[in-house]
């Protein structure tokens, strides 16, 4: 029998809903892969159950590097290094030094604190838009710049970094899309130094004091013993993870509006609707599908044996439409009054810029909808990138008049 999850097949990256469908259809919560030797997790309460086990770890760069050779390792070795020390991918006790100081920074009070320079952000994106034609690229001309930005000021980046910082955590990304491929990592490996580099000499430029909570809560970490290279690791960690998901969730979110213009109808004319409506894009179009652990010891997860050592692959996106807990899972509604999505993910590894990414969000499209009007999709089958574990559309052209200054 064929495997049912094909990682590098265009119909699931374009798609991935339809095998998601067909997983729990055919084999249930859980899905044994002999051909990919990977455990695949599809339902809501058994990812939950996954990402909250003890036995069950986050520190899958060992696994990853697994399918290398010996030579390649210990060539590799300053990236698997660099990697290893991510937030992400550490487990306690190494883990809670650094979340508790990054979740410190990133508190609703801190993030609420940053809305005037958003929103400046966001106008100053806003105003080039404004200044174009009708018609432009939302993902390049909006969705991607405005998250890159807001985290290159937190982390003391310049933004006008932002096109060599997105092709670094491109080709950062192409190490994790399930494929270990010769020239993936070989672009993952120059990033990862180049990245390096970049936030070395970010951090040995004088700074004013407190020049931002973030930067202060990483400078706080040497206080408790964490090296310098761990905070340089998770300077890259936080910049990487840092627009990633607010950039798919934008872009997603618009895409979305406009595959149901009813819906449009009422955020554009309901600002109030505008965080129900994020809420239910994280479910519909998850912008992360995918989280990977590795067992560490014999687990069982609703009757399924899963030995030590085991990729274990949680699909997000098949749990945000686990029938069981979302009635009608494939219609996108805003009014649903269900269980969370799973995007930003559960337990001790709940995405710590969760806040600020809804907020940025909430600001965009508020913002955006004061300012555009009578919208129209000119990318009706848009392409993604080729990742199962990002959402994230290449390209998505809109075109939309311009509403009269007042």
């Amino acid at each position: 029998m064929a495997t049912l999850l094909d990682l590098g097949s265009p119909d699931m990256f374009q798609n991935p809903h339809p095998k998601y469908r067909q997983l729990f259809e055919t084999y249930g919560n859980i899905y044994y892969s002999e051909k990919d030797d990977i455990f695949y997790i599809a339902g809501y309460r058994q990812i939950q159950e996954v990402l909250k086990h003890s036995q069950i770890s986050s520190n899958r760069v060992d696994a990853m590097a697994s399918r290398l050779g010996a030579e390649q390792i210990k060539a590799l070795e300053p990236m698997l290094s660099n990697l290893k020390r991510w937030v992400i991918f550490l487990d306690p006790p190494q883990h809670t030094p650094i979340r508790r100081t990054i979740l410190r920074a990133l508190q609703p009070r801190s993030v609420f604190d940053l809305k005037n320079r958003i929103q400046a952000i966001v106008d100053d994106l806003i105003t080039s838009v404004y200044d174009q034609a009708n018609s432009f690229d939302f993902v390049q001309a909006l969705a991607f710049p405005l998250p890159v930005i807001v985290i290159s000021e937190l982390l003391g980046a310049d933004p006008k970094d932002r096109e060599i910082i997105k092709e670094w955590s491109d080709d950062i990304a192409g190490f994790f899309n399930g494929k270990v491929k010769p020239d993936a990592v070989r672009k993952t490996y120059a990033a990862i130094v180049g990245l390096e580099e970049y936030f070395e000499d970010v951090w040995r430029k004088p700074r004013a004091p407190l020049s931002t909570n973030l930067l202060e809560a990483l400078a706080m970490l040497r206080e408790k013993g964490v090296s310098d290279k761990d905070i340089i690791a998770n300077s890259i960690a936080l910049i990487f993870a840092g627009h990633e998901t607010t950039s798919n969730l934008i872009a997603n979110g618009m895409k979305c509006l406009m595959d149901h213009p009813q819906t449009l109808d009422l955020v554009v004319h309901d600002a109030k609707l505008i965080p129900s409506f994020l809420a239910e894009v994280l479910r519909f179009d998850a912008p992360v599908q995918r989280v990977t652990r590795v067992t560490t010891e014999p687990v069982v997860i609703e009757g399924v044996k899963i030995p030590a050592g085991e990729r274990v692959f949680c699909l997000l996106g098949a749990g945000n439409r686990d029938a069981s807990i979302f009635q009608d899972p494939d219609r996108f509604d805003i009014f649903r009054n269900e269980e969370p999505s799973l995007s930003f993910g559960v337990g001790i590894h709940l995405c710590p810029g969760n806040h600020l990414a809804l907020l940025e969000s909430q600001i965009f499209f508020e913002t955006f909808f004061s300012h555009f009007q009578d919208l129209e999709c000119e990318t009706p089958n848009p392409s993604y990138r080729d990742s199962l574990g990002l959402r994230a559309l290449n390209e998505f052209r809109i075109r939309a008049k311009r509403k009269p200054l007042s």
